[in-house]
This record gives structure tokens, C-alpha cells and sequence, in this order.
């Protein structure tokens, strides 16, 4: 005869899949895929390397050769698109509205740039230079004129001491002069002198 165990509350479970009570599992608990998982390529497993195709046409889909071929026919083998590819840079010639003359930005030029200038520069003075007399016309006629830096005047003038003895003697001489007031004669002529000399009446000299 079968043999029956009696389960109370003593030989109760303890615990399902590590839950106690009252248990629900999920699929994670048991390491399965939801009811609503579909596998990826890469998960399916066992594919086969190559698939006969199902029979079918392309009628519906695609021109056939003689279609093409018809199609093509009416087309033309070269043709112009009134566009430029995004490629495209234009010439000099291809730019409209070009103003006639462009005023030059600041800039600096080498003196080889300049035709000649060169050349005229070498025919040119240093800023800093000099000249001898004989370059300079008529220079030595001039200075042939002029009188040295350090120079007298004793051949053709008196000098200071010479003019201040004369003025001095005939200072002397006008005193005298002045002095007498009585009537004298003087080289034949009878003058009465009252002060006032005549030029012939004073000799210079020694």
C-alpha cells in the first residue's frame, strides 16, 4: 500500500530560490527571457551559411533590357546644366562689375623693384660728404679776394695808437691856437684869430 507524509506547519518549506512566504518568481529568477523576447541575428544559432532563394521575377519592380535600352535611346549622350559644381572657382574673366583701378593697400618696395633707381641712387652724393675748392666753380677766385682770418691793417691804416697821437697833438695845436687873441701875420696875411682854425692853418706831422 502507498505510504502518505503528513506536511504541517512544522515541516513547512523555508524558502524558493532564496524567497520566503508568499512566492512569485520571474523569469530572471530562474535565468530566463521574457514571454516577449525574440532573439537577434547574432543570437540565433545553427544558420545556415547560404539561402536558396525563393522563386520570383522582377517584372513589377525593374525595366527589363529592351526597356532600358528604348528609354536611353531617346536621351542625349552630352548636355550643359545652366549650374556650376560646388567645386566650382571662376576666372578673372568670369567676374563681372570689376571696378577699372584698385588703390594699392600700405606696402614697401626693394629699390630692385624701381627701374633705374637704382642706377640714379649711385649717381648720387652721400647725405654726408664734402668738396674740395676745385669742385666747386669759381670758389678759389673768391676766396683769392678775401682776406685771411688772422690779418692787420698796419700798411694801409693807422693804428690805434698812431690815430690817438694825432688826435692828441692836434688837440694840442687848437689849444694853442685858441690862445692867442692878438693880431699876428701869418704866411703874408693879416688874421685875427677868434677861436675858429682853418684846415690850411694845421700841418701833421713831425
Amino acid at each position: 500500500s502507498d505510504t502518505f507524509y503528513k506536511i504541517d506547519n512544522t515541516e513547512a518549506v523555508t524558502s524558493v530560490n532564496g524567497h520566503q512566504g508568499v512566492v512569485s518568481l520571474t523569469y530572471n529568477d530562474v535565468s530566463a527571457h521574457p514571454n516577449t523576447w525574440v532573439p537577434s541575428w547574432a543570437q540565433v544559432t545553427g544558420k545556415p551559411s547560404t539561402f536558396t532563394p525563393s522563386a520570383h521575377n522582377h517584372d513589377s519592380s525593374y525595366y527589363t533590357k529592351s526597356q532600358t535600352d528604348t528609354l536611353l535611346a531617346s536621351k542625349s549622350d552630352s548636355h550643359a546644366h545652366p549650374y556650376r559644381a560646388d567645386t566650382w572657382v571662376p576666372t578673372w574673366s568670369d567676374v563681372t562689375g570689376k571696378p577699372a583701378t584698385f588703390t594699392p593697400s600700405a606696402h614697401t618696395h626693394p629699390i630692385s623693384d624701381i627701374t633705374n633707381l637704382q642706377a640714379s641712387l649711385d649717381a648720387k652724393a652721400a647725405s654726408s660728404h664734402n668738396h674740395t675748392i676745385a669742385n666747386v666753380t669759381g670758389l678759389q677766385t673768391e676766396l683769392d679776394g678775401k682776406a685771411n682770418n688772422s690779418h692787420n691793417h698796419d700798411a694801409a691804416y693807422y693804428t690805434q695808437a698812431q690815430v690817438d697821437a694825432i688826435v692828441a697833438t692836434l688837440q694840442a695845436r687848437l689849444d694853442a691856437l685858441e690862445a692867442k687873441t692878438a693880431q699876428q701875420s701869418v704866411t703874408g696875411t693879416t688874421t685875427i684869430f677868434s677861436g675858429e682854425v682853418q684846415a690850411t692853418d694845421i700841418s701833421i706831422g713831425n
